[in-house]
């Protein structure tokens, strides 16, 4: 049964550069351009963004390539007009409802029908609903959007408020906290210098007899599990003044069977409240539909006592399972939305989170009204899902009094802690479940101080590897907290990638070119890349290798780290460690950053490290090196110079993320690669693996090496070994019939730079052959004399447009005879 709701969508978009306001652009484009943009063209596409339609009509040179940022810094400084047509093709009758939906405009924004003004808007987070009166609409009407520069807007706010701190010197202009538009706009430590404007997301207009203004879907969990229940909130819009009963049903997600269905009478504008919803249909004339997939689950922010250490727990429950949370941060996946492909946004995560980031919020009574309203859309927008578990109220803004040595005597040194503890904390629990819980901010500051870098509660970030104190990241394991919500190392992308960028401009294809730095946002990033990259390799100025260099320092560092606080999961009471999130997963712009996935979604390196360390089972090595005296140099690191190696010992664990107890065998052996010499613990030890948790194997044991006598270097026996840690099924009567490896792990002697591995990859043995799997994948198998490190699978040649091969796996490290299988996708 077709429903009498008409959801009609603007026809015939065009833009054109306002007249009456426009800036002085000769020297910047010639005549016949100027004329162009001032006219009506048609869009495209829609939703749709102003350096997008320029750059349809050649107008701009594409902002990502090259230096065009610079070249394109004019669009964002003008006044833009958008018009679209809007046939209704029937009459309306003054009992209906008509509603203008405008889901984003960015940012600064008066919105016409037929030339009357009917909204002004200033805030990109906020979705619009405009209600319209039917004698307003004519059979064919005109929508106009008329865009103002948002940049203009934050410095006019900024005299009228006052200047205030806000990110340092690679965050872009201050002024940019009074305005609710991405802040990445005004420059990044990962994004360009990009003031986008224009409608970037749908607009619909609705008309209807009757409508659903809101419905919440609250999907219960019982704390036992033993029940489950859907309440749902429904309100309608109803200018007919007459009762509408509205039927509802319930189904099964996966059998389409109906679970429950139900019907509720409205009472001119009541709200209704619904047991067992799913959905809602009109037994008669459809008058409205509305569906949604729900997931039921119970989900809890525990912060308890620890049995031996200070402090509280930071961790999730979900479904009465604790779980270690590893993770990733999210960017927007395209700093120009409307550029984002359906296919590339599904590949990525939904954002969800209060957009405040690194700096000195203002909380004038305007301001804070929008920050309310658009608090309530988003959090309506997204509390049903069951993904959802927590809502935070910014980021980074509470360690800012203190990293910018701000006076915190000061009355009011952070403004903004009136949205953070009053406005979000009271309309996250007005409009949400108990279960979803609410963070003023990451990292949260202490109760009585605005310390943010306490391990022993709440969340960190550790930045102290990359950013100033620099410590190692081989120390990432005395580093950790209760959950490290960010944390990152960043490397250079796939050199395709980066040859995309540098658009055929030879000239500038070396590591410390214009080009490269101009793709390469975070501060002070060449001293603190060679800091890293001439302790661990030996230095080249081979542009591949280089880029190759920085992708496994970023795996192996990314590596150590979830594997160093994954080891800190230690089961009830004791887990000192519940989660880390990897700054970041995505790109919104080909860069080199801290991303685990590039812009063009080719995964590096570091994404297939980290999936490794989170497997259900994995097994993790330390090595620890005894030096003749103490150094400020890694643990890990051999040394030969002012100071000398005596010794060397490691650590075997494994981590079980399953809820069973899991037997296997634990083998361990070594390979020198200078001499060759070899040793095994045979078929190994039974041990148990306790469930959700980390298990201890071994502690402070001797690394395997030759004799004195037999080793490359006398002095420093282990400091050419390879240690390879297995975990295999163990044989029973009901036992698998072939041997299951469940998780390995190999350690190399760092630094690498004093290994040769062009004479290891020389005489390794590498062989390849390529077979069908059963669903037609193909599948790779790499065998091997020698050991290998972090080997990656890549293509020689790539189109833009073309479809990328997806690796199951990559950028594996292994020991000698080992096939390794790559499937491809």
């Amino acid at each position: 049964m077709s429903s009498t709701h008409r959801a009609i969508a603007p026809t015939q978009w065009e833009y054109r550069l306002e007249r009456s306001a426009h800036s002085d652009l000769d020297g910047i484009l010639n005549a016949e351009d100027q004329k162009r943009i001032s006219e009506w063209t048609p869009c495209t596409q829609f939703p749709t963004e102003v350096h997008l339609e320029l750059m349809q009509a050649g107008i701009i040179p594409h902002p990502y390539k090259h230096r065009n940022e610079h070249k394109v810094q004019w669009v964002g400084k003008q006044h833009w007009e958008f018009r679209a047509k809007l046939d209704l093709g029937a009459q309306l009758n003054a009992h209906q409802v008509c509603e203008l939906e405008l889901e984003g405009l960015d940012t600064f924004v008066k919105v016409f029908l037929n030339g009357n003004e009917i909204l002004t808007g200033n805030n990109h987070f906020l979705p619009y609903n405009v209600p319209l009166k039917p004698k307003d609409l004519r059979f064919s009407n005109e929508l106009l959007l008329r865009f103002f520069p948002a940049a203009m807007a934050a410095k006019a706010l900024e005299a009228e408020h006052g200047k205030v701190r806000a990110g340092s010197c690679n965050l872009g202009d201050p002024s940019r906290v009074y305005v609710r538009k991405m802040q990445a706009c005004w420059r990044w430590d990962w994004g360009l210098e990009l003031m986008t404007i224009g409608p970037d997301r749908p607009i619909t207009l609705h008309i209807a007899k009757v409508k659903f203004d809101e419905i919440h879907t609250r999907a219960i969990v019982a704390r036992d599990l033993s029940q489950r229940e859907l309440k749902v909130d429904i309100k309608i819009e109803n200018p007919l003044e007459t009762p509408v009963s509205c039927h509802c049903v319930l189904t099964d997600g996966s059998s389409n069977e109906i679970v429950k269905e139900d019907t509720v009478t409205f009472q001119k504008r009541d709200l209704a409240n619904v047991m067992w919803v799913f959905g809602a249909d009109q037994r008669g004339e459809q008058l409205d539909h509305f569906s949604r997939n729900i997931g039921f689950r119970r989900a809890q922010l525990v912060q308890d006592s620890l049995i031996d250490q200070p402090g509280k727990t930071f961790l999730f429950e979900i479904n009465g399972r604790r779980i270690f949370a590893g993770g990733s941060n999210w960017i927007p996946t395209d700093h120009i939305l409307p550029m984002i492909e359906k296919s590339r946004y599904r590949a990525l995560l939904e954002l969800a989170d209060f957009q405040f980031a690194c700096g000195i919020y203002p909380a004038y009574p305007d301001f804070v009204k929008s920050v309310e309203k658009e608090a309530i859309a988003n959090v309506k927008r997204l509390r049903h899902h069951p993904s959802l578990v927590l809502f935070c109220g910014n980021n980074e803004d509470y360690q800012q009094i203190r990293q910018w040595n701000i006076d915190e005597s000061q009355l009011d040194p952070l403004p903004a802690r009136k949205i953070y503890e009053d406005l979000l904390p009271k309309v996250v629990a007005a409009l949400t479940d108990p279960q979803i819980a609410y963070h003023p901010g990451s990292p949260n500051k202490a109760a009585d101080s605005w310390a943010t870098d306490d391990p022993t509660q709440g969340d960190i970030h550790q930045w102290t590897v990359w950013a100033p104190p620099s410590n190692p990241w081989q120390n990432y394991d005395q580093l950790g907290g209760r959950f490290v919500s960010e944390f990152g190392m960043p490397s250079i992308p796939d050199i395709r990638t980066v040859d995309w960028w540098i658009d055929g401009d030879e000239k500038e294809r070396y590591s410390q070119s214009k080009l490269m730095q101009q793709h390469n946002r975070a501060g002070s990033h060449e001293r603190r890349f060679a800091v890293y990259m001439n302790e661990l390799f030996r230095l080249t100025g081979d542009f591949a290798t280089y880029i190759y260099h920085t992708q496994v320092l970023q795996a192996e560092a990314m590596a150590y780290a979830y594997r160093s606080w994954r080891r800190q999961w230690k089961g009830p009471s004791k887990e000192y460690c519940a989660g880390a999130l990897v700054w970041q997963l995505n790109d919104s712009w080909p860069v080199s950053s801290w991303s685990i996935i590039d812009y063009f979604l080719r995964p590096k390196p570091a994404y297939y490290s980290i999936k490794r360390e989170l497997a259900p089972v994995s097994v993790g090595i330390q090595r620890l090196v005894l030096k003749n005296r103490e150094n400020d140099r890694p643990r890990q690191f051999y040394e030969y110079g002012a100071f000398q190696c005596a010794d060397a010992t490691m650590d075997i664990w494994a981590a079980n993320g399953t809820m069973e107890v899991i037997t296997c065998a634990l083998e361990v052996s070594a390979y020198d690669v200078e001499t060759g010499w070899t040793w095994s613990s045979g078929k190994g030890e039974t041990v148990q693996l306790k469930p959700n948790s980390t298990t201890e194997l071994r502690s402070a044991i001797p690394v395997p090496a030759p004799l004195v006598e037999q080793a490359a270097d006398p002095s420093a026996p282990s400091g050419s070994v390879v240690i390879r840690a297995k975990l295999r099924s163990v044989q029973g009567e009901q036992g698998p019939k072939e041997e299951q490896v469940l998780a390995s792990s190999c350690d190399w002697p760092q630094p690498y730079k004093f290994i040769d591995f062009s004479t290891l990859a020389e005489h390794c043995g590498l062989t390849a052959q390529i077979t069908t799997g059963k669903k037609d994948e193909s599948i790779i198998i790499l065998s091997c004399e020698k050991p290998i490190k972090c080997l990656t699978l890549g293509l020689d040649e790539w189109r833009q447009g073309d479809a990328e091969v997806e690796f199951s796996d990559n950028g594996v490290s292994k020991n000698r005879k080992q096939a390794l299988n790559f499937l491809l996708g």
